[in-house]
């Protein structure tokens, strides 16, 4: 079954904590997006130093969505996080950053944009096993899906056969057959998941997500 994970994309550290406590009922995961502006048009949360106060039991990944992440890795790594995830168009350090990720036991993700294609993430299949395809352009929640994905899922899915797929940006009932039919492993959803505020409704929406696959 495809795994849905809860996308946080908000511009302060109170927002974060107050829907991750909305998710927690429904899901191993969160998800959290940072950005700075050096890579996306808007800025959303980015001190990781906050993350120092974050009292969750679920499983955290960031998507650093900034220029040169290896500069922020110091202290973003010591944070409790069990995922980072970046755009391979930001860096040319990318062996570094498996290598101090590795050290801390953080797994890494590599992530491409809709105008980026999968074969640049090839030189690392036998290094990491994550890999995110963007449906949107990064940054801003509530784009529309990216109709080009599926047929990177399948390619990247063919490619590396045993890595798992995250697809990130514009994710409902719809696109989730798709993104899944397609190959993906694990589905991130903001804007969906986060209609509103209401718990139960948050719980529906997941669950629809869940069940879209079938």
């Amino acid at each position: 079954m495809t795994q849905i994970i809860p996308a946080i994309n908000v511009e302060n550290f109170e927002e974060i904590q107050k829907k991750i406590k909305m998710v927690e009922p429904f899901s191993d995961w969160a998800h959290l997006d940072a950005a700075d502006g050096s890579f996306t048009p808007n800025i959303t949360w980015h001190n990781h130093l906050d993350l120092v106060k974050l009292n969750t039991f679920i499983n955290i990944e960031i998507h650093l969505m900034v220029q040169n992440p290896e500069n922020k890795l110091d202290g973003l790594l010591n944070q409790k996080i069990k995922r980072l995830i970046i755009n391979v168009e930001t860096s040319k350090k990318i062996d570094y950053i498996i290598e101090k990720c590795a050290e801390k036991k953080i797994e890494l993700g590599l992530s491409v944009s809709p105008q980026t294609e999968i074969f640049v993430l090839a030189p690392y299949f036998k290094k990491i096993k994550f890999f995110q395809i963007l449906a949107v352009l990064p940054g801003r929640s509530g784009q529309n899906f990216d109709t080009r994905s599926p047929e990177k899922i399948k390619r990247l899915k063919a490619a590396c056969p045993n890595c798992l797929i995250e697809v990130d940006g514009g994710i409902n009932p719809e696109t989730a057959k798709a993104a899944a039919a397609s190959g993906a492993d694990i589905l991130a959803s903001s804007s969906y998941v986060f209609l509103d505020d209401n718990k139960d409704n948050i719980k529906n929406r997941i669950n629809a997500l869940r069940q879209a696959e079938k």
